[in-house]
């Protein structure tokens, strides 16, 4: 398959599908599932994957901010 911005993917994880720390919740609009939280700098999404092959890899994250005050996000791996 291919990411949204053409990229080969071999897997595809939705944010819906991470486990959720609260005051994180799963939310719907229209036809759109997402994750978000009511209160700054507190909740979170896990996920678990495993890379089975060195290499170069790229994760792509899709997000939404209502307005430039609140548009951060913070990624972090361990291995």
């Amino acid at each position: 398959g291919c990411s949204p911005t053409g990229f080969p993917v071999d897997s595809w994880i939705e944010a819906e599908d991470g486990v959720l720390t609260p005051p994180m919740t799963i939310g719907t609009s229209d036809s759109v599932t997402y994750v978000s939280t009511p209160t700054d700098e507190s909740g979170s999404v896990g996920f678990t994957f495993n890379v089975t092959a060195a290499g170069n890899y790229k994760i792509i994250a899709m997000v939404f901010a209502l307005d430039g005050d609140s548009n951060s996000f913070f990624v972090g791996l361990g291995g």
